[in-house]
């Protein structure tokens, strides 16, 4: 079945997410104000098959409720961390990136994730929800996203990267790590953090990153480097198909 475009003006408080909309095979919409739900709705009913995503801090139960009475369902609750610039640490296993690890750095994106609010939502299924990751990490050998990125090697080649951003602050945010399996629990999660924080802007940084409440691993790695944590979020997603009763 065909869908049609919905695009709205950039005064809207909803927009269309053209990147995820490509990689789920329907249109996505943003929500970026809670109150103007059922307007988003109806916008995006015009096509045969569509979600909508919307974040609320956890700290506004209120909209959170609002969203809920909606339709919204809870995707995901995102803990963001910050840490604060420290001395280099040892990370001799890894290196930026060069434009022949796309393959690789492909691969370990489209099947490193298991916890991520699509591959955790029900009506996504799993080969989509890789593909968002997948596309995620490409973006970078594009030109499209992430001022660096770091890889990791072992005797094998590259089997790991961290996707970096500069924030408006001039400091790191990390957009997005993996590890393939055969280099989990060796320290390359670590040792690219690490790498990051020292070289990406040529001195100790702060760094941000963002994980979810369900990725305990993920926590407690970066609260043994030093992380704490300063926000939680929800993430809501609501399908065409919620509504169908």
């Amino acid at each position: 079945m065909s869908t049609v475009a919905q695009v709205a003006p950039r005064d809207q408080p909803w927009q269309r997410d053209e990147f995820l909309g490509g990689c789920l095979g329907f249109p996505v919409f943003r929500l970026r104000t809670p109150s103007a739900a059922r307007a988003a709705i109806d916008a995006a009913s015009v096509n045969a098959e569509w979600m909508i995503e919307a974040r609320v801090p956890a700290e506004r139960p209120a909209e959170a409720e609002a969203l809920a009475r909606c339709g919204f369902r809870i995707a995901d609750t995102n803990v963001q961390l910050v840490r604060a610039p420290q001395a280099p640490r040892h990370a001799a296993r890894c290196r930026m990136a060069r434009p022949d690890d796309e393959a690789a750095v492909r691969a370990i994106a489209a099947n490193g994730f298991s916890q991520t609010r699509f591959h955790l939502d029900p009506r996504i299924p799993v080969e989509a929800a890789n593909r968002v990751k997948e596309e995620w990490a490409a973006n970078y050998f594009r030109g499209q996203r992430g001022e660096w990125l770091v890889v990791a090697e072992d005797a094998e080649g590259v089997c790991g990267f961290n996707l970096v951003l500069r924030s408006p602050r001039d400091s790191l945010v990390i957009d997005l790590i993996a590890v393939a399996e055969r280099g989990r629990r060796r320290g390359f999660g670590a040792e690219m953090l690490e790498f990051a924080s020292s070289e990406c802007l040529g001195r100790p940084a702060e760094v941000a990153v963002g994980t979810q409440i369900a990725n305990v691993s993920s926590l407690a790695l970066y609260t043994k480097l030093g992380f704490r944590p300063t926000q939680s979020t929800y993430v809501f997603h609501l399908h065409r198909a919620d509504l169908i009763r």
